[in-house]
């Protein structure tokens, strides 16, 4: 399993962030997160968990890791690829928001081996203004706005992650 390690620190405890992947063991600690009602309103609650712990046959492949900063679980992110690019999310354990590590999680991702120079996108509700902070410094860049008010950020490779 590879585990990856990010240069952005967390604000308060100035930890790395790394990744590995998550594991049916891990579930105990992470579902109470999802029960969060800001996770139920911006990312499907519960929903989304369910998606990313069952078995993904098919062209499409979901990688989910679990972020731990110091040793503890502070965030998990999915990973789904289709044809031309990765779709992420990232879940911030809500007692851990603000202190960067959106950020840590979408930078460590992309620069797993498996997503480097690869286009990643994310679907980001126009009123969660920390979820837009934590892309837009992990390099993505807002786009188009749906008619639901989400927004695609989009983080394209530049020349040297090719």
């Amino acid at each position: 399993a590879q585990r990856a390690t990010s240069s952005c620190l967390t604000a308060r405890q100035r930890q790395p962030v790394t990744l590995a992947p998550i594991r049916q063991t891990d579930h105990a600690t992470i579902a109470p997160w999802f029960q969060d009602a800001d996770v139920e309103r911006w990312a499907g609650g519960s929903a989304l968990l369910d998606t990313w712990l069952e078995p993904n046959p098919g062209p499409q492949r979901t990688e989910v890791f679990l972020a731990r900063s110091g040793g503890q679980p502070v965030a998990v992110i999915g990973a789904e690829r289709t044809a031309g690019e990765t779709v992420v999310a990232v879940v911030v354990s809500p007692a851990r928001g603000g202190e960067g590590i959106g950020t840590s999680a979408l930078e460590t991702l992309a620069g797993l081996s498996q997503y480097r120079g690869s286009l990643l996108t994310c679907e980001i509700a126009s009123d969660n203004l920390a979820a837009r902070r934590a892309a837009s410094h992990a390099g993505f860049r807002d786009g188009e706005t749906d008619k639901d008010g989400c927004i695609t950020f989009a983080r394209i490779p530049n020349e040297a992650e090719r």
